[in-house]
């Protein structure tokens, strides 16, 4: 079976249990949890990936980690895709719950890089903007990449728009190597 097929189901299930007990909220708090921790941790997911490792002892590591952070429906789940021993889909499931809620929730997010550090002001502009256009709540994240000398570049969930003063220059360059600029010579 596909990997991302797998890890798809049992995001869905989850998602879908959450909803209809009302917790999606809390269960996405906790699936935020688990993933920063396991991004921060690579250890974590190395012992549960461990085939070394009982199921057993996996499902006992992981509540010792996260009982005091987590809800027990969660906790539930993340033992019961340890017993299924697809511990290695972890990371997985919780991108495609995050997704399945952001669509849920109707949230977008965008990632805005500019040449130069924004000021909140601006940046919160601009979130307001891509909002009104887009009747959806915006995650925006910046970062700062002086190689694009001016302007900015924009992703907005799966599109771009590139306006940094760096791809304007490569456009031009590119049209005057193009055999249409030389023709007119």
């Amino acid at each position: 079976m596909n990997h991302s097929r797998i890890a798809v189901r049992y995001a869905k299930a989850l998602f879908l249990t959450a909803l209809e007990k009302d917790m999606l909220d809390k269960i996405h708090n906790d699936i935020v949890v688990i993933n920063q921790t396991v991004i921060n941790n690579p250890n974590i997911i190395e012992a549960l990936k461990s085939p070394v490792i009982k199921p057993s002892k996996k499902k006992i590591l992981f509540q010792q980690i996260f009982d005091e952070f987590i809800d027990n429906l969660s906790m539930d789940f993340f033992k019961l895709v340890i017993n299924n021993s697809r511990e290695i889909f972890i990371s997985d499931i919780c991108r495609d719950f995050k997704d399945l809620y952001r669509k849920e929730k109707n949230i977008m997010n965008a990632e805005l890089c500019t040449a130069v550090e924004l000021k909140q002001n601006t940046i919160d502009k601009i979130s307001n903007l891509l909002k009104e256009a887009n009747h959806a709540d915006i995650n925006i994240e910046t970062k700062v990449d002086e190689k694009l000398l001016g302007g900015f570049v924009l992703k907005l969930d799966d599109k771009l728009l590139d306006s940094s003063i760096a791809n304007s220059l490569k456009q031009i360059q590119k049209a005057l190597k193009s055999n249409d600029y030389q023709r007119k010579l």
